[in-house]
């Protein structure tokens, strides 16, 4: 956009996730899940998912506020993250799932998860929360504690691990395409030639890849 927010076509990231889910809504080869990171969990996103009928599932970040009743007075009050680690690990060890992780290595780990419904600050729909302790990826801190929600509840805790884990191939993928093919590299400012640019881009990656599996 060549005026940035002053283009009366500006879209934010938020915006044009939107239109793109709107766009797949009407197409039935499309799955209905999505997986995102935690930079798009944002209330408009979430709750237009879900009348769209997508399921979103994505980690949230440590300021978010959610839904939780406290066991040490029995009320219902939002909080961050951090609060909920100390109260499960204070109240709830019993109540903590062990999950097989296999790294690229070849060697396996445990890390410990805790399951639970709840609702995000100011967000009408209800969400399932997986709360993971411990390195979830190789690269994790032994401390490290993520937040996972769904917008479809009925998912179990490993459904949405396990969902949410194909996210690393899409990380992967835009490395590849921003070392390898200079895929934020363009030199347009048309979004009709941008997006040319990126469709370029994108088809040189898949050939390389489909090359590169035979």
């Amino acid at each position: 956009f060549p005026l940035g927010k002053a283009d009366p076509k500006f879209r934010d990231k938020i915006d044009l996730a939107l239109d793109i889910m709107r766009r797949l809504a009407q197409d039935p080869r499309f799955p209905k899940i999505a997986v995102m990171d935690a930079w798009y969990m944002a209330r408009k996103l979430i709750e237009e998912a879900d009348r769209l009928g997508f399921s979103i599932i994505g980690e949230i970040d440590a300021d978010r506020k959610f839904l939780f009743r406290r066991p040490d007075t029995q009320r219902y009050e939002y909080m961050k993250r951090d609060e909920l680690v100390k109260l499960v690990r204070q109240y709830y060890p019993h109540r903590l799932k062990g999950l097989r992780r296999r790294d690229k290595d070849g060697k396996t780990r445990f890390v410990w998860y805790f399951s639970f419904t709840t609702k995000l600050h100011k967000c009408s729909v209800p969400v399932r929360a997986v709360l993971i302790l411990g390195p979830h990826f190789q690269d994790d801190k032994p401390d490290t504690a993520r937040l996972l929600i769904s917008s479809k509840p009925a998912l179990t805790a490993k459904e949405i691990i396990e969902k949410y884990d194909l996210r690393w191939g899409i990380e992967t993928c835009f490395r590849e395409l921003k070392e390898t093919f200079y895929f934020d590299q363009f030199q347009v400012r048309k979004l009709e030639f941008i997006e040319r640019y990126w469709f370029l881009a994108v088809l040189a990656w898949t050939l390389a890849y489909c090359m590169k599996q035979r």
